[in-house]
């Protein structure tokens, strides 16, 4: 500001008031007029400019430091930008390739991509902040900001005195990598212990996780390995036990994979209740015609006897030379009894119907062949001779030839030491529906491609093979009531579904039986079902091999018999309701899921393979070594206990272990190996945390 000067005109001083007053009012009867009035304006002129670039200045130098403010702030937020979108490529990087150089690489990459320029970008694998034992892709991205003419000199900072030319903007993020459903887990949430384990008890878990909802325990030299082993609780090691990997305890709880979407409850068999254990009941038998009445007995002693149709006989025979019995057929036949004895004969039946008191057939030479023409329809009586409806003990090859329809009303029995065959010859199934079911002792016996409907007689099973037996159905659709027994060092072998509406079932069980039972150096196959229903237990002494689909067992399935024995399966799963067992000698055991374990890329639960709803614990112990199952293995309502030498493993592949709780012992395991599934780590989703 000028100085205050004395002259009333000075450049230097206006003063006083008064004097300057007078100096603009007229004088007395004078004009109005300013004295000096240029000088005035040039004056207030020259005030307002020294004002005006005062202002100016502090504009520009505020301008500079807002602009300055504004470009550093836009930077830091893209710096942020990107440092967040690196993180999430960085994270997914890791689970592709479990690489941490392909991790800075992609990080670096997306970031130059979005522009950033001079920016650094630096990216690692940390333990994620939340705590909770999973890891996460941190990556910082920091850029220099460039400052005006103006920031660099009024810019002062203890940072950044004046004069500096730059500042630096940063931004940084962590993506966390949510692992897919760890490959172990007990899901109970009580203070009991989740999983324990003992002495040489060992998990192996190549690129997954171990957890639990509860605590882990083990002792006395146990040994798990894991890309990370956590818990809910506390993890406590005693007596040289050992955990290999990361070890996460108080960390977060892990959901149940097969729940129901929204559901918190405990665990439940929800994801199969409403599909499995339901079954038709048990198949009545069709109303049958009037028992044959025929008294006029018929006996072929040689040569040819031909009987016409439509018409009543009492009971017909061969004897002698005779080699050809001939049933013309039309309308409906009553035949007492057929009894074929000692000589090769041959049987013919036209198209018609049949209805038949029973056929017993022991020859002891030659053959027997029945060929059946026009697809006839037969119904067989309780036995007159023999002890069944048809009955066969003889030591020479018997064989049905042709399709037909078959109502058995007292089952199939034989005892021969050759073979009793039904054979079809036409494009047609033949269709069986037998009360009583089918016996075979000794010999073979082999049925056609068709339709089965069977029960037994009184209590016990519909199917009996025994006395180093043989039983073979081909390609069908198969209710059997009452179940299978398939006695010591017996076979018995059945086809696959034979069309889309193919189904296996065992809807019921006689008191004290069990729905399967196989025998010790025994052989059962079943060929593959969409589904096989089985209502009742399934108790395997020796050899059951299962072809594809999901084995649903109203009750146990028990492979723990003294003699041991192999389970072989392809796209099969095991789902039962009882304790799901396996010991003694069953070192070959080998089942797998229908499609493994491919979901968990995605962080959804694999195929299950092996599952039981029961109560009462599971086991795999002693003698079974090698039960290698590929898929999810779900024990949701009890405990898995794993011991005296027995072992559960993926066989180089990927298992999974859903267990309420899971006990091990002795020299007890469990092998899985995910890097299978194309990671490095157990990955399933990825998400910023910070």
């Amino acid at each position: 500001m000028p100085s205050v000067g004395s002259g009333p005109h000075s450049r230097s001083g206006r003063g006083s008031a008064a004097s300057q007053l007078a100096a603009v009012l007229p004088a007395p009867g004078g004009d109005f007029r300013a004295p000096h009035r240029k000088s005035l304006r040039a004056e207030l002129r020259g005030s307002v400019a020294i004002v005006a670039a005062i202002g100016v200045t502090v504009l520009i130098y505020a301008a500079a430091i807002a602009i300055d403010l504004a470009n550093l702030y836009y930077i830091k937020s893209e710096d942020q930008r990107i440092a967040d979108q690196s993180a999430i490529a960085a994270a997914f990087a890791y689970e592709s390739s479990g690489s941490t150089v392909t991790v800075q690489k992609e990080a670096a990459s997306l970031a130059l991509a979005n522009g950033s320029g001079s920016a650094t970008v630096t990216a690692a694998i940390v333990n994620a902040p939340s705590g909770d034992g999973n890891l996460a892709a941190y990556v910082t991205v920091t850029s220099p900001v460039l400052l005006s003419g103006f920031g660099r000199f009024t810019t002062e900072t203890k940072a950044h005195p004046a004069g500096t030319s730059s500042f630096t903007a940063s931004g940084a993020a962590y993506a966390e990598i949510h692992g897919a459903p760890p490959c172990i887990l007990a899901t109970q949430t009580s203070n009991a212990t989740g999983i324990t384990a003992y002495g040489g008890a060992r998990i192996a878990a190549t690129s997954c996780d171990i957890a639990s909802n509860s605590s882990i325990t083990l002792s006395n030299g146990p040994t798990f390995t894991a890309t990370v082993t956590e818990a809910v609780g506390s993890i406590s090691l005693s007596g040289g036990a050992v955990i290999n990997g990361t070890q996460a305890p108080n960390s977060s709880r892990f959901t149940d994979p097969y729940l129901p979407s929204g559901d918190t409850s405990s665990p439940v068999f929800s994801r199969f209740q409403n599909t499995f254990f339901t079954y038709p009941s048990a198949p009545s038998f069709p109303s049958m015609p009037s028992a044959p009445s025929g008294t006029a007995y018929q006996t072929c002693s040689s040569g040819t006897l031909t009987l016409a149709g439509n018409a009543s006989y009492g009971g017909v025979s061969n004897s002698g030379s005779c080699s050809l019995i001939k049933f013309s057929g039309g309308g409906t036949t009553s035949i007492a009894y057929i009894a074929l004895t000692d000589k090769s004969v041959n049987l013919s039946f036209g198209a018609g119907t049949y209805k038949i008191g029973g056929i017993g057939i022991t020859s002891s030479s030659g053959s027997v062949t029945a060929t059946l023409t026009g697809s006839p329809t037969f119904y067989l009586f309780p036995g007159q001779y023999g002890a069944s409806s048809l009955s066969v003990g003889a030591n020479v090859p018997v064989t049905f030839a042709g399709s037909a329809t078959w109502y058995i009303d007292d089952g199939i029995t034989y005892s021969g030491s050759s073979s009793l065959a039904f054979t079809d010859t036409g494009s047609t199934p033949s269709n069986f529906t037998i009360a009583g079911g089918i016996s075979v002792t000794g010999g073979s016996v082999s049925f056609p491609n068709g339709t089965y409907t069977l029960t037994s007689v009184a209590s016990g099973n519909a199917i009996n093979v025994n006395n180093s037996g043989t039983l073979t159905m081909g390609n069908g659709s198969f209710i059997i009531a009452d179940g299978i027994d398939v006695g010591s060092s017996d076979k018995m072998t059945i086809g696959s579904a034979l069309d889309a509406n193919s189904v296996f079932q065992i809807p019921t069980v006689s008191s004290g039986y069990n729905a399967i039972t196989t025998g010790g150096s025994s052989m059962l196959s079943i060929g593959s079902f969409n589904n096989l229903d089985i209502n009742g237990a399934v108790v395997v002494s020796s050899s059951l091999n299962l072809a594809g689909g999901i084995l649903t067992v109203n009750g146990a399935f028990d492979a723990t018999a003294s003699g041991g024995g192999s389970i072989t399966g392809t796209n099969v799963s095991i789902i039962a309701s009882g304790p799901v067992s396996f010991g003694q000698g069953f070192n070959a055991v080998a089942v797998n899921a229908p499609t493994g374990l491919t979901g968990a890329t995605e962080g959804t639960a694999g195929t299950v393979i092996l599952a039981s709803n029961s109560g009462s614990g599971s086991t795999i112990t002693q003698g079974a070594t090698n039960t290698q199952v590929v898929g999810a293995v779900y024990f949701p309502s009890a405990g898995l206990a794993i011991n005296g030498g027995g072992n559960l493993t993926g066989g180089g592949n990927c298992l999974q272990v859903i267990a309420q709780s899971i006990s091990m012992s002795g020299s007890g395991s469990i092998t899985t190996n995910c890097s299978s599934l194309g990671t490095g780590v157990s990955i399933g989703s990825v998400t910023l945390v910070e």
